[in-house]
């Protein structure tokens, strides 16, 4: 295939907006439970919880941007064992604080900091 034979790349959009504020949380944590373990977020169901994802496929590699409120999640030791799921993931904080936990490692990061994980092994850096 040659280049100009290629597709444009279309993202995957995934959002919680236009959902009531209620229904909004529960929906967003219905598309993760399948790689994440979720807890409630730290704000009151009613206050809504609008979060947009975007990902773009690259062959065997994937592209993830999210815009989301804080809440907590992880990947616990059980869920790793669980489901397998290896995959190395950079990550870089815009704003705010993000705290990524993958079985007994946790990151933090600050807007502009990057690290490198690798979501099944534990390795980071």
């Amino acid at each position: 295939m040659t280049l100009a034979a290629s597709r444009p790349l279309r993202p995957v959009v995934v959002a919680t907006t236009g959902l009531p504020p209620r229904q909004q949380f529960e929906a967003w944590r219905s598309l993760s439970v399948p790689y994440l373990d979720t807890a409630t977020p730290p704000r009151p169901a009613e206050a809504g919880f609008e979060a947009t994802g975007r990902a773009l496929a690259f062959g065997p590699f994937m592209f993830y941007g999210a815009n989301l409120p804080a809440y907590d999640y992880s990947r616990t030791p059980t869920r790793i064992r669980r489901d397998s799921l290896d995959h190395r993931i950079i990550a870089i904080c815009r704003r705010g604080l993000q705290r990524q936990r993958s079985g007994e490692v946790e990151i933090a990061m600050r807007p502009g900091e990057a690290k490198q994980f690798c979501s099944h092994t534990q390795n980071q850096r």
